[in-house]
């Protein structure tokens, strides 16, 4: 899935079909998911386990059998805990573009009016089963997958407009000037996490006390702004122990953390392993 990034822009899928699969589990290099954003729309099935997920702050509690929604430009990311989950991405406007009645039954999410649900209820089977068919249809690799996915993606939608499951979009202007600040922050810390980032440094890029700031961080991810520093740079730091050849003290230096002990800490208590010990178990054998 590439480098983690706040503010995902890598096109998805093929021009011709803009939409993309993905399935994690604990072994996978982008497990975590840092908070990010993205234009397209998003899909999450967790298969197994618990995945603890914070979308625009509501926050989830989604266990196995569970579907979440985010729409574009949501701030979302979470902590998954012995889980296995899937993930669709897709730009729908690509998708529809050449069809002018989708188009106007999705005007009002273009429109800012309304967002996808945040979560499909767990007593609605026929929308469950409609998704299953649409996670396995992208996750096979037969022929006429695309005819069978854009028609399973249709029915989604209209399930979605039957139950009326559409989400009203927040027009609460201090909601939206939050979200504002938060994705303008996170472009920063991408820009910066490497350096000597402290709570003041933050607090003044967000325009706050340090005080304010805090609490707004930790309404915003469930996390302070030091604990969220650390745990970007620890994600950031097994990508690129399992994707390079730098030695642990290169990667610790390289990613913000100028003790070597502090950053094996710090891993151990964010992963459950050493830095060492993460290379060991998600390097293939031989």
């Amino acid at each position: 899935m590439g480098i983690p990034s706040f503010h995902e822009t890598a096109s998805r899928g093929r021009a011709d079909f803009p939409i993309e699969y993905f399935r994690l589990d604990a072994q996978s290099p982008r497990y975590e998911m840092p908070f990010h954003w993205h234009k397209e729309w998003e899909i999450i099935h967790i298969v197994q386990g618990v995945f603890d997920l914070c979308i625009d702050s509501q926050e989830f509690h989604a266990v196995g059998g569970d579907y979440l929604f985010v729409h574009e430009g949501a701030i979302h990311g979470g902590t998954p805990r012995d889980c296995v989950y899937e993930c669709i991405v897709f730009d729908p406007r690509m998708l529809f573009h050449q069809l002018p009645l989708i188009r106007r039954y999705l005007q009002p999410n273009y429109n800012q009016q309304r967002t996808l649900p945040w979560m499909l209820p767990r007593e609605d089977r026929e929308g469950a089963n409609i998704l299953a068919a649409f996670f396995r249809s992208m996750e096979a690799q037969g022929v006429g997958r695309e005819l069978e996915v854009f028609g399973l993606l249709c029915l989604i939608l209209g399930h979605i407009n039957k139950m009326n499951y559409w989400v009203k979009r927040p027009t609460n202007s201090s909601s939206l000037r939050k979200l504002k600040v938060m994705k303008d922050l996170m472009d920063y810390l991408e820009e910066n996490y490497t350096q000597d980032l402290t709570l003041g440094t933050l607090a003044e890029e967000a325009g706050m006390t340090p005080r304010y700031f805090c609490r707004f961080f930790k309404e915003m991810t469930g996390k302070t702004p030091i604990e969220y520093l650390n745990y970007y740079r620890i994600e950031m730091a097994g990508f690129e122990l399992l994707s390079t050849r730098k030695s642990v003290t290169e990667v610790a230096f390289d990613n913000g953390f100028h003790d070597l002990n502090y950053f094996i800490r710090c891993f151990k208590r964010h992963k459950g392993v050493t830095p060492g010990q993460f290379m060991h178990q998600n390097t293939p054998s031989a």
